[in-house]
C-alpha cells in the first residue's frame, strides 16, 4: 500500500523504486559490515556473477510491481502479484524435483480462487 502511494506521489515509480533501492543497499553494507565484514569481501570474488543476476531480477521484477500501482488499483496489483506462489510450485516441482504435497496443491489453489474471485468481482 504504501509502496503504491509513494509511487504514484513521486511521479514516477523508477524513481521512486530507484532511490529506495539506493537506500535499501547502503543500509544493507553497513549492516553487513558491522555484522560479518568478511561477507563484503568475498562477494566480489565468489558471488558477483550471481548478486547481479539475481539482484538485476530481483529490481526488475518489483520495479514492474511498483509501476503497476501506479497503472491500476492497488489491491488488484497486490492480489496479482501473488500469483507468484503457482510459478514457485511449477519451478520448485518441475526444474528442482521437490515433492508435490497436498498443502502445496491446496495452497496454489486458494491463491488462484483468490485471483478469479477478484477478477469477477464487482468494483464499487
Amino acid at each position: 500500500m504504501i509502496d503504491g502511494l509513494d509511487a504514484r506521489q513521486a511521479g514516477t515509480a523508477l524513481g521512486y523504486y530507484g532511490w529506495l533501492t539506493i537506500g535499501n543497499a547502503l543500509a544493507f553494507i553497513a549492516i553487513t559490515a558491522i555484522a560479518c565484514p568478511s561477507i563484503l569481501r568475498r562477494v566480489p570474488k565468489e558471488g558477483l556473477r550471481i548478486a547481479v543476476l539475481g539482484g538485476g531480477a530481483s529490481y526488475a521484477a518489483f520495479a514492474l510491481v511498483i509501476w503497476s500501482f501506479t497503472q491500476a488499483p492497488i489491491a488488484l496489483v497486490t492480489a496479482l502479484r501473488e500469483t507468484s506462489i503457482v510459478f514457485a510450485l511449477l519451478i520448485g516441482v518441475l526444474v528442482l524435483k521437490e515433492k508435490l504435497s497436498l498443502a502445496k496443491v491446496a495452497s496454489t489453489a486458494i491463491v488462484l480462487a483468490g485471483v478469479f474471485m477478484t477478477r469477477l468481482g464487482k468494483s464499487t
